[in-house]
């Protein structure tokens, strides 16, 4: 496999236009860092991926994003889209 076998849009964290900033679920989140999992969870549409990617995004915290799809149920091809992933996080990457 090769990087050309890992599509951007697994590995890209969306772009925040024209969205609200939830200062009171970010404030929450704040809190809850300290802890080695947050779990995100609610109903299809109820911006749980607009919550994670703003909270990144405010908060100036790099993170990696993997988009987790049906595909990755063969874990080696899961494994070599993460490692991409993570390659592209390491600003020392040659």
């Amino acid at each position: 496999m090769t990087q050309d076998d890992v599509p951007l849009v697994k590995i890209t964290r969306p772009r925040l236009t024209r969205t609200h900033q939830r200062s009171d679920l970010l404030n929450l989140l704040d809190a809850l860092r300290t802890a080695p999992l947050i779990m995100i969870s609610g109903h299809a549409g109820a911006s749980k991926t607009m919550l994670a990617a703003s909270y990144a995004e405010t908060r100036f915290i790099p993170c990696l994003w993997y988009q987790v799809d049906h595909g990755d149920e063969e874990l080696t091809r899961f494994f070599h889209c993460l490692g991409f992933a993570a390659r592209e996080l390491n600003p020392y990457k040659k």
